[in-house]
């Protein structure tokens, strides 16, 4: 995950420069993801926090330019490519690896439509590195 926000969002209370910067903006976090609502920086009294434990409200609110957020890179990226979001503090955040494991039967009692998804998708999720 990173961290973005709606340009109208950025256009109105400015694009932080530093972490630190954080704690003058309005962020909203996602209390159903454990990193989502952690943020590196102590909150300031003038912008605060929303905290929504539903990813598609998360989703919303940063598109209706309230704030910054931590979203899934995958489902950002294509909004980015739209415009609908930018990017914030890119580069200033370690991004973990989440490894992703597919768990199938044995070789022969597996349908090859089944391999055949697990190829797809693991060829689909080395592209996104």
């Amino acid at each position: 995950s990173s961290l973005y926000a709606a340009p109208a969002y950025l256009a109105k209370a400015g694009t932080p420069a530093h972490v630190d910067e954080l704690s003058s903006h309005h962020l909203i976090g996602n209390s159903a993801i454990p990193a989502g609502s952690r943020w590196p920086v102590k909150l300031g009294n003038n912008r605060g926090q929303t905290i929504t434990d539903n990813s598609a409200l998360v989703l919303s609110l940063t598109l209706g330019g309230l704030g910054i957020s931590q979203l899934i890179d995958l489902t950002a990226r294509p909004l980015v490519a739209t415009g609908q979001l930018v990017p914030v503090l890119a580069g200033h955040f370690e991004k973990p690896s989440i490894p992703i494991y597919a768990v199938m039967l044995q070789e022969r009692h597996r349908l090859p439509k089944i391999r055949a998804c697990i190829d797809y998708w693991a060829a689909w999720f080395e592209q996104m590195k």
